[in-house]
């Protein structure tokens, strides 16, 4: 088995990926690296033109919805959150209430 790039494709734990892991001698693709294979996400936002970058989700500057995709931390017990309205910032009522005593 040769170590040339063109007669070999890229795989990991035997899968092909996109990413480059280990190269195989396996030449069943013409000695071709596979394409990459990306997945589609459409996100939809009624106040900006949203698109996504690196699977993260971006609004226009100074959209008013941006905070629906946001993910918070719970200002009293850390929990990671979607919040139900803009200015939320505890997971539920008993961290409200521990909170502020």
């Amino acid at each position: 088995m040769s170590n040339k790039p063109n007669d070999r494709h890229w795989t990991e734990n035997g899968h092909s990926t996109s990413a480059p892991k280990e190269w195989t001698g396996d030449t069943s693709y013409g000695g071709v690296p596979d394409k990459p294979k990306f997945k589609s996400r459409t996100v939809h936002c009624d106040s900006c033109e949203v698109l996504v970058i690196n699977n993260v989700i971006c609004h226009e500057h100074g959209c008013p919805d941006a905070w629906k995709d946001e993910t918070r931390s719970c200002k009293w017990c850390g929990t990671k959150f979607k919040p139900e309205n803009r200015d939320q910032q505890f997971c539920c009522d008993d961290c409200i209430h521990t909170y502020y005593g």
